[in-house]
């Protein structure tokens, strides 16, 4: 501190012969422009634009921003975080515990420089510098650091912080506590050390080296030899031709290389890719891979090799060209993409999917004959004119047959088919089954599973026990009876009854009259001109009609509603709502619960306790009050007591996180603990924020935001704005 209040004397002494001078110009600028550009604030964020004037700008606890044009700044600053955006002038920034950021063109900065030797201690604060051919050196505390330099060599020493480095032809070293940290080089070798932190490393024709404790690092390099040492962190390394090694213990790993050769050796592993809890991708041209995983999902995207997938319990991708591959995998989800290749997929409880061309695949294949292994999966099977055999345990199966006769035995597992003109049987235990057909005779026994089926003219009969079964049918009488299962019915002019116990039930009907009663499900309705009524427990339940009435009674359960020009009213507890509608007006009464509506050009209202809402609409008036939750409203022109297009809006949250995107309209938000993040063209928007990071962008606008602890960040094009903040960094693009 007393070197910033002696750096401080000495500025004040260098530019006393001045100040008169700038003042007094800037005076006169700003009288023809009629604007302030001086702010003294306390806890606020605050933003300056600025022509050829001499700013000066003293804040408590804030976030400034200053952009100016050939001017001389000076900035102070307590615990803030600053950034600087000048043409051709010399700024001088201090902080003390505070995220500095400068961006100039040709100048002369005290954090940004050209020709010149920085030095930048921080304490909490993210600092970006960007530096021509100078050697520099960043001392951080808990903050994000990003450098930028030509030919130079610097040196970053952080503490729990995120940094990132960009460099031309440098020699680079990261010294990083817990914290994420970036790297961008050309030619050079660059060295990063870390603990327990997220590393990302980018390099063109270097060698770089990575050590890291407990983190996420994320190496992209071009012609280059990279070499990644991590405790349990999750790595990613993206190569050109160059030869990219990987030692991770708990991690997830990703690799991407063009013409390369690639090494990751993990926690317990011996072969090509190995990891123990982590995802890994690789692709590769001509080369051989062997991934070996635990617990993680794994992508291979190959040319022309052979390739081996051993996993655990993850997810796998596997894209390959002409090529033979296998996987084998334990508790995971596999997907294969080949072109003419012959795939083989062994797997344990996963879900596997196989999309394949004119190729005979041992599991997936166009004219071929096909068979899946799997226990607790989702299978998809692409075929042509063939015989298709799934035997999966507790997984979820897709088949895609023309000409043909298919047969699937599952488990637990979601099943989908698609027939042409066939005669398919599908016996399933507890999963969920979807089948497609023409006019054909259909028959599903299912035990636990969610089954679905879409026929034209045919008569379709579903007897299943604990499952989710969905019917699609054009003029016929569907029965639906089913114990614990999750039911959809889609029906043209008929009557339709579902009677479940604890299921999911969704019906799709035209002119009729649909009732449903259940138990403890999620129910679905789709009606044209009808009157539908839902009474559930505790249930999940989506309601889709065009003229009509829609209520819906519901206890701790998650409720979508889908209405035309109607009028809807959800009572839920605790649960997660969803409505859409047209030209209606639809409330909502809910506890605890995530609400979604989409409307047209309806009036809406929604009331809320500690819940996640979030509300598309089109011309119509909103209003959402909401406790603990977190609002997303996506508007186009309309008129919302809340969130709109041409309209003022005002919303009320407590600790939530709230998007808003708007057309040309005015809104207010106050806000406690959460983040927001609003998107306007051409308007005038008011924001009250407590402790919240608040993200503004907007077009050609004038908005104010008021905010106490917060984030912001404000995108505008030609606008004049004013931030008023406490506690919080605020970033203006």
């Amino acid at each position: 501190m007393f070197s910033l209040q002696l750096e401080w004397g000495l500025l004040d002494i260098a530019t006393g012969t001045n100040k008169h001078k700038y003042r007094d110009r800037h005076q006169d600028i700003m009288r023809r422009k009629n604007k302030s550009t001086t702010i003294l604030s306390g806890r606020s964020s605050d933003r300056i634009q600025s022509g050829r004037s001499s700013d000066r700008i003293q804040s408590g606890r804030s976030s400034d921003r200053i952009q100016s044009g050939r001017s001389s700044d000076r900035i102070q600053s307590g615990r803030s975080s600053d950034r600087i955006q000048s043409g051709r002038s010399s700024d001088r920034i201090q902080s003390g515990r505070s995220s500095d950021r400068i961006q100039s063109g040709r100048s002369s900065d005290r954090i940004q420089s050209g020709r010149s030797s920085d030095r930048i201690q921080s304490g909490r604060s993210s600092d970006r510098i960007q530096s021509g051919r100078s050697s520099d050196r960043i001392q951080s505390g808990r903050s994000s650091d990003r450098i930028q330099s030509g030919r130079s060599s610097d040196r970053i020493q952080s503490g729990r912080s995120s940094d990132r480095i960009q460099s031309g032809r440098s020699s680079d070293r990261i010294q990083s506590g817990r914290s994420s940290d970036r790297i961008q080089s050309g030619r050079s070798s660059d060295r990063i050390q870390s603990g327990r932190s997220s590393d990302r490393i980018q390099s063109g024709r270097s060698s770089d080296r990575i050590q890291s404790g407990r983190s996420s690092d994320r190496i992209q390099s071009g012609r280059s030899s990279d070499r990644i040492q991590s405790g349990r962190s999750s790595d990613r390394i993206q190569s050109g031709r160059s030869s990219d090694r990987i030692q991770s213990g708990r991690s997830s790993d990703r690799i991407q290389s063009g013409r390369s050769s690639d090494r990751i050796q993990s926690g317990r592993s011996s072969d090509r890719i190995q990891s123990g809890r982590s995802s890994d991708r690789i692709q590769s041209g001509r080369s051989s891979d062997r991934i070996q995983s635990g617990r993680s999902s794994d992508r291979i995207q190959s040319g022309r090799s052979s390739d081996r997938i051993q996993s655990g319990r993850s997810s796998d991708r596997i894209q390959s060209g002409r090529s033979s591959d296998r996987i084998q995998s334990g508790r995971s989800s596999d997907r294969i993409q080949s072109g003419r290749s012959s795939d083989r997929i062994q797997s344990g409880r996963s879900s596997d999917r196989i999309q394949s061309g004119r190729s005979s695949d041992r599991i997936l294949s166009g004219r071929s004959s096909d068979r899946i292994l799997s226990g607790r999966s989702s299978d998809r099977i692409l075929s042509g004119r063939s015989s298709d055999r799934i035997l999966s345990g507790r997984s979820s199966d897709r088949i895609l047959s023309g000409r043909s006769s298919d047969r699937i035995l599952s488990g637990r597992s979601s099943d989908r088919i698609l027939s042409g003109r066939s005669s398919d049987r599908i016996l399933s235990g507890r999963s969920s089954d979807r089948i497609l057909s023409g006019r054909s005779s259909d028959r599903i026994l299912s035990g636990r599973s969610s089954d679905r089926i879409l026929s034209g003219r045919s008569s379709d009969r579903i007897l299943s026990g604990r499952s989710s079964d969905r019917i699609l049918s054009g003029r016929s009488s569907d029965r639906i009876l089913s114990g614990r299962s999750s039911d959809r019915i889609l029906s043209g002019r008929s009557s339709d009854r579902i009677l479940s116990g604890r299921s999911s039930d969704r019906i799709l009907s035209g002119r009729s009259s649909d009732r449903i009663l259940s138990g403890r499900s999620s129910d679905r309705i789709l009606s044209g001109r009808s009157s539908d009524r839902i009474l559930s427990g505790r249930s999940s339940d989506r309601i889709l009609s065009g003229r009509s009435s829609d209520r819906i009674l519901s206890g701790r359960s998650s409720d979508r509603i889908l209405s035309g020009r109607s009028s809807d009213r959800i009572l839920s507890g605790r649960s997660s709502d969803r409505i859409q509608s047209g030209r209606s007006s639809d409330r909502i009464l809910s506890g605890r619960s995530s609400d979604r509506i989409q409307s047209g050009r309806s009036s809406d209202r929604i009331l809320l306790g500690r819940s996640s809402d979030r509300i598309l609409l089109g011309r119509s008036s909103d209003r959402i009050l909401s406790g603990r939750s977190s609002d997303r409203i996506l508007l186009g022109m309309s008129s919302y007591r809340i969130l709109s297009g041409m309209s003022s809006y005002r919303i009320l949250s407590g600790r939530s996180s709230d998007r808003i995107q708007s057309g040309r309209s005015s809104y207010r938000i106050l806000l406690g603990m959460s983040s927001y993040r609003i998107l306007s063209g051409m308007s005038s928007y008011r924001i009250l924020s407590g402790r919240s990071s608040d993200r503004i962008q907007s077009g050609r606008s004038s908005y104010r935001i008021l905010s106490g602890r917060s984030s912001d960040r404000i995108q505008s094009g030609r606008s004049s704005y004013r931030i008023l903040s406490g506690m919080s960094s605020d970033r203006i693009l």
